[in-house]
């Protein structure tokens, strides 16, 4: 005769018991040419040979997964300094806009040393958070009396670059108020020639992070954005 078919349900207390007890993560190895990483197996053990926490990254944060929620544990605070067991993970998560320098988005100690240690990077490749001057020295505001400018020094000013034959030359100049939104003076995106139309949006791009004003010059520390959409002021009537 047909055997009875038993049903067991899981709280996800215990689930979450039985995951502390043994946990997987990936772990960077040469032993998969195509992706490089394979999944190892880590289990808890005791203090010894455990990691103080690390400064949380810029641009970001850690948690520890093997807390439940509402644990008051010293260790499951994640405050920097504190001494946690071996083997130990912490799971890296970054502010929108960058991204974590490494595919695996775990760290775990390892004998006093945090294995696979992460950051947040920009979309650019850049640490420089967004909006925030790179240079150590006072700002001056006036172009009297000026210097020569340094790369990160203005990370907020913008170029408009419009095409033109196939090429993208410099129109304007705007500035950066947010992760997606540029400032710029109204007739540098209508044409003056077809009644102050509005310029197609695809016929403009935007350089960030630029030192040199050519479109085409390659630069690390530079971003080319394409632009989604263009609204000028209902009030603007032309220069």
């Amino acid at each position: 005769s047909q055997q009875p078919v038993m049903c067991y349900r899981m709280s996800v207390g215990i689930l979450s018991i039985i995951l502390q007890a043994q946990i997987f993560i990936h772990a960077v190895t040469g032993s998969d040419p195509k992706s490089n990483v394979e999944f190892t197996r880590f289990r808890r053990e005791t203090p010894s040979g455990g990691c103080q926490l690390p400064q949380h990254p810029q641009n970001g944060v850690y948690t520890s997964p093997q807390c439940l929620s509402g644990d008051d544990r010293s260790e499951c605070r994640n405050l920097p300094g504190t001494t946690v067991p071996n083997n130990w993970l912490l799971k890296y998560h970054c502010s929108p806009n960058y991204n974590l320098s490494s595919e695996v988005e775990f760290s775990i100690c390892n004998n006093g040393t945090w294995q696979n240690p992460l950051h947040c990077i920009g979309s650019s490749g850049s640490t420089t958070k967004c909006g925030l001057s790179t240079s150590p020295s006072a700002l001056i505001p006036l172009i009297l009396n000026g210097s020569t400018t340094h790369q990160g020094e203005y990370p907020w000013v913008a170029g408009l670059y419009k095409k033109r034959d196939e090429k993208w030359e410099l129109l304007c100049a705007g500035t950066l108020i947010s992760p997606h939104i540029v400032v710029t003076a109204a007739h540098c995106v209508v044409d003056e020639i077809s009644n102050n139309g509005v310029i197609a949006p695809d016929n403009i791009k935007i350089g960030l992070g630029k030192y040199y004003r050519d479109f085409d010059k390659e630069e690390a520390s530079s971003v080319i954005s394409d632009v989604r959409e263009i609204v000028v002021p209902q009030h603007f009537i032309g220069r």
